[in-house]
């Protein structure tokens, strides 16, 4: 059986930088992005707690259909107009006032949690770029100098083999060498795919794009 050679893997281009990342993550980040919409609710619930306990006023304006009167006075025919006003007062205000602490805390716990998530996450967005940041480094010193220096070295010994000036032994070790170094470029190449892939769960949203092998930069 042929077992067949793995694909390589695809080289995207990050298309943001970490400022812009973390600008991006209230309004990207599903879970952020939840929990600010319960801080809305829970403020405009405090926000009505707080007029329950307030006096209600009220205004109105009507009139009386009277018609025209049998014996003719001077204000026959004319429909009085009524004005009306009225206050409403809270009676059982230490309920009110309850009510009015248990919204508060509801929006002041919302808050909080908010607050502490968004910092893990900023936290969390900070550890991706440091890591993409490392597997770039790596990347960049297996291709332009390690897995280059190692060919030349295969090279070398090959020429000396063929020439019996070096032993089968100097031959498959730099094999060895060019191998593992390598295996390495593809680690990191995998741990930078892998970072993009965190990166995508955090902001809840595409953050590559198909485009030049280089390591693009990551930095702040």
């Amino acid at each position: 059986t042929i077992v067949p050679w793995p694909k390589a893997l695809s080289e995207k281009k990050l298309d943001m930088d970490q400022s812009t990342a973390l600008a991006a993550l209230l309004t990207s980040n599903p879970e952020l992005r939840a929990l600010d919409a319960q801080r809305t609710r829970e403020r405009l619930a405090a926000r009505l707690a707080v007029k329950t306990g307030q006096p209600d006023y009220s205004l109105g304006l009507s009139y009386i259909a009277t018609g025209s009167a049998t014996m003719p006075t001077p204000d026959s025919g004319k429909d009085p107009f009524i004005i009306e006003a009225g206050i409403t007062l809270p009676l059982w205000r230490g309920k009110v006032a309850a009510a009015i602490r248990e919204a508060e805390a509801r929006l002041a716990g919302t808050d909080e949690e908010l607050a502490d998530r968004h910092n893990t996450l900023s936290a969390d967005v900070r550890l991706v770029f440091y890591k993409l940041r490392d597997a770039d480094r790596r990347l960049a010193l297996y291709r332009t100098s390690l897995i280059p220096k190692a060919r030349q070295s295969l090279k070398a010994t090959e020429t000396a083999y063929a020439a019996a000036e070096a032993g089968m032994t100097d031959y498959l070790e730099a094999q060895r060498v060019l191998l593992a170094f390598r295996l390495d470029a593809e680690r990191a190449l995998a741990d930078r795919s892998q970072r993009l892939a965190e990166l995508e769960r955090i902001l809840g949203r595409s953050v590559a794009s198909s485009g030049d092998a280089t390591p693009p930069n990551t930095g702040s």
